[in-house]
Order: structure tokens, then C-alpha cells, then sequence
């Protein structure tokens, strides 16, 4: 059966969504669309787990705070609605329960430092200490009344954690309705040993004792799953005999027990010749530093050309093209000649295209030939040889970092499961 794209995903079936930036990323889309195309290669690998998929207390809180609101709404836009302020409530309360040391140094302002190893992953965290750092000492506190992101919506926990919960059938794939299973995790989900702490009052705006709140915020705070959490997420997505993502982080332990980085669990199970899941593997590790290399000599083209109307090829500085460029060649001809990947034929045809290439003028009219495909017009050909700007946003190198292909996220999660007290 070929793949195809589901709404909403379907046990067993293979599917993609488009890419979606990560939380606070204002900045263009990839002009080449290469980061849809690793989500679909992680989708392949890792089904439900997406590059927003990081810790196990959002699934949980997801849930609880569904639970909590859901007597509030009717449709699922209200029900969408009217969830979010119990996620505000949530982040305030685990802000205030460190009195705002979320990140190291962030009792100082710094907030460029990373977020502590227990919040790794928070959602919306600059907002909240923001927020937090304007309350002083108030001894009552709003826990919702304030902005945790400018789109919460799609960015908070709800728009990155829903596909996740309903692959794994914590919620139904048709509505915001939670399963038995996901009333359980639910449950899971309580300011236990907190007296006077019930969930509502996270979500409703009246004064709420500041005290309370920052109990509340310790009990429920992202690095602090409970035990009935962790089984109920390690036997949904870990150990059941039907999911793939079971299957998958089994094989790459088994591979490669000793391994930490997405890089090299991938090639633990890394083979051309392999089933789907080891060919995609193995597509991951040679498609990562093209990817790298085609978008920086996109980036260099697009700085260039910012500084002019149009222009030939050879008009450019053309040493930094050239240097890259013959790196974009030499990496080609290694994805060229994978076996194909369901959804990454243009990639594949790309490789090929970049393959033939011997000029500089060759490699590059195959990369914005390509960007064009993809529906971009950040650089349009001009005619032969000779290019200008179109509509673009901005021409930014990428990081030479692996991607990581959702792999990372899992194994995150898999740790919260597995994290002991």
C-alpha cells in the first residue's frame, strides 16, 4: 500500500504532516522545504513522534487539562479554547514553585541561558518568567492571566503534543475526546499530597493564593512524572506489539545499546537493502549533510544577491559557491543511489540532478530548479545563468548539526519513562 496523507493519522498506516517550526521561531520557512522532508523521513522511522514530541508530563497534562475543560465547551475550536489558560495556569504554577529558576542564571535576567534540565523542552518559558519577574512578591495570583505564546493554539502543548496522543490512542482521532486510556493518564495527574489544590484552579482567573499555586506547580512539575504516568506512556507507546515506535527503539538498543546521539542509533540499524525502516535509516544518514551543504550554498547565493538587482553567475564572488558547491556534488551521488523512501522521490530526483552536475552554474541551476518545484521564489532564474531576488525571507547558513529525525525526541521520552524518582 503506497503512503498518503491521513487526517487524522491512523494506527498502522504511514503518514506525514507538514513541517511546523519550532516554538518560537518567527523566521522564514526553509526555502528548500528540506525540514518537511525530515519529518517525513521521521515519520517513516518513528510514527506519532514528532519534532515537537519531547517530554512525557505533556501528554499528561494535555490530557488532564482536557479533562478539566471540557464541560466548558462544546465544539472542538471552544474545547481548544478553552484548554489553554489551564496550560498557563500549569507553567506559572512550576514558575513559581523554583521562584522563576527555570533556566540557569534566569533569577538575573539572563534569559538567553538554557532551561535547567528538568524543564528541558517547557514550552513558552521566556513568556512565563517574563510574566513571573512582574508579579514581585503578590501574595494572590491569576494563573492564567497572562501570554504564555503568541499562538498558543498551534504551539503550546495542545498543538504540539495532539498528533502523539491520538496515535497512541490517548485521544480520540476524530475529536478532543479523551480514551479510557488517556481519562487514565488523566487521573495520573493531580496535586497529590496538596491541600486545597484542585486542577480548576490553574485554569479559572480568579485570585488564587500565591503559596498554593507554587505547591501545585511543584507536585505537577514537567520533570516530575509520576510512576502510574510512566507505565501507562511506556506500555501505549513502548511496549505494545503494535506500535512501530516499540519496534523501532527496540532494534536500535539491540543495535547499538551503548549509543546516545540520533546519529548513530540510526546507523545501528542503517541498511539499504532492509526493510522500510532500515532503508530510512539509512536515507536519514545520507540525505543529513546534503541537506547541510545545499542550504548553505543557497544562503551564500541569497547573500549575494541582496546586494543587487540582478545578476549573472559569473558576476558573484564566486569562490565561496564554488567551495560548496563541489561539496553539494561529491554528497549527491550517495542519495542519488538509495532505494527509495516513500515520500522523498523529490529528493531523490534532486541527488540525481545535483549528481550529473560538474559546473558551479550546473549545481546551482539544479538547486533553484528545485526551489522552484517546491513552490519558492526566494531566488528566480532569470534565464540562463543569471538570477534575482523574488519574494524571500531570510538567507540564514543552517547549523552543520545532525537533525536528528524525531529519534532524539523519542529516546527524551523514553527517559522521562524511565526516569527514577
Amino acid at each position: 500500500m503506497s503512503p498518503s496523507i491521513a487526517d487524522p493519522p491512523k494506527t498502522g498506516r504511514i503518514y506525514w504532516t507538514a513541517f511546523t517550526d519550532l516554538e518560537g521561531d518567527s523566521g522564514p520557512t526553509d526555502p528548500l522545504r528540506f525540514d518537511m522532508y525530515t519529518q517525513r523521513l521521521g515519520n517513516i522511522l518513528l510514527p506519532g513522534i514528532t519534532n515537537r514530541t519531547e517530554r512525557l508530563r505533556y501528554l499528561t497534562m494535555v490530557c488532564a487539562g482536557l479533562a478539566e475543560t471540557s464541560g466548558r465547551a462544546t465544539t472542538v475550536r471552544q474545547q481548544r479554547k478553552a484548554f489553554l489558560p489551564f496550560e498557563r495556569g500549569w507553567a506559572l504554577a512550576m514558575t513559581i514553585s523554583v521562584d522563576g529558576r527555570l533556566k540557569f542564571g534566569a533569577a538575573d535576567g539572563t534569559d538567553r541561558r538554557s532551561l535547567r534540565p528538568e524543564f528541558q523542552g517547557l514550552r513558552g518559558a521566556n513568556r512565563v518568567l517574563a510574566h513571573f519577574r512582574t508579579l514581585s512578591d503578590q501574595p494572590r495570583v491569576r494563573p492564567p492571566a497572562y501570554t504564555l505564546l503568541q499562538a498558543q493554539d498551534a504551539q503550546g502543548g495542545l498543538g504540539a503534543y495532539l498528533i502523539t496522543l491520538r496515535q497512541f490512542g490517548f485521544v480520540h482521532p476524530d475529536s478532543l475526546a479523551l480514551t479510557t486510556q488517556g481519562r487514565d493518564l488523566a487521573a495520573s495527574f493531580a496535586p497529590h499530597g496538596v491541600r486545597g489544590g484542585r486542577l480548576r484552579l490553574l485554569a479559572d482567573d480568579a485570585p488564587v493564593d500565591r503559596n498554593l499555586v507554587g505547591r501545585m506547580g511543584h507536585v505537577l512539575s514537567l520533570g516530575n512524572p509520576t510512576r502510574d504516568e510512566q507505565e501507562l506512556v511506556w506500555q501505549a507507546i513502548f511496549e505494545n506489539d503494535r506500535s512501530v515506535v516499540a519496534d523501532v527503539v527496540s532494534r536500535m538498543r539491540a543495535a547499538a545499546p551503548t549509543a546516545r546521539s540520533p546519529r548513530d542509533l540510526l546507523a545501528g540499524i542503517a541498511r539499504r537493502d532492509g526493510d522500510q525502516i532500515e532503508r530510512a535509516a539509512a536515507y536519514a544518514l545520507a540525505f543529513d549533510p546534503l541537506r547541510v551543504a545545499a542550504l548553505t550554498l543557497f544562503a551564500r547565493l541569497g547573500q549575494q544577491l541582496a546586494a543587487r538587482e540582478s545578476s549573472r553567475l559569473t558576476d558573484l564572488d564566486t569562490q565561496p559557491l564554488e567551495a560548496t558547491a563541489t561539496e553539494v556534488r561529491q554528497l549527491a551521488p550517495t542519495v542519488a543511489e538509495m532505494p527509495d523512501v516513500p515520500g522523498l522521490a523529490p529528493v531523490s530526483q534532486l541527488a540525481r540532478e545535483l549528481a550529473a552536475a560538474t559546473t558551479l552554474g550546473d549545481t546551482v541551476s539544479s538547486l533553484v530548479s528545485f526551489h522552484r518545484r517546491e513552490e519558492r521564489s526566494w531566488v528566480v532564474a532569470e534565464g540562463p545563468q543569471r538570477y534575482r531576488l523574488g519574494r524571500h525571507g531570510r538567507f540564514q547558513e543552517p547549523s552543520d548539526a545532525f537533525n536528528g529525525y524525531t529519534v532524539g525526541r523519542a529516546f527524551q521520552l523514553l527517559r522521562d519513562v524511565e526516569r527514577t524518582a
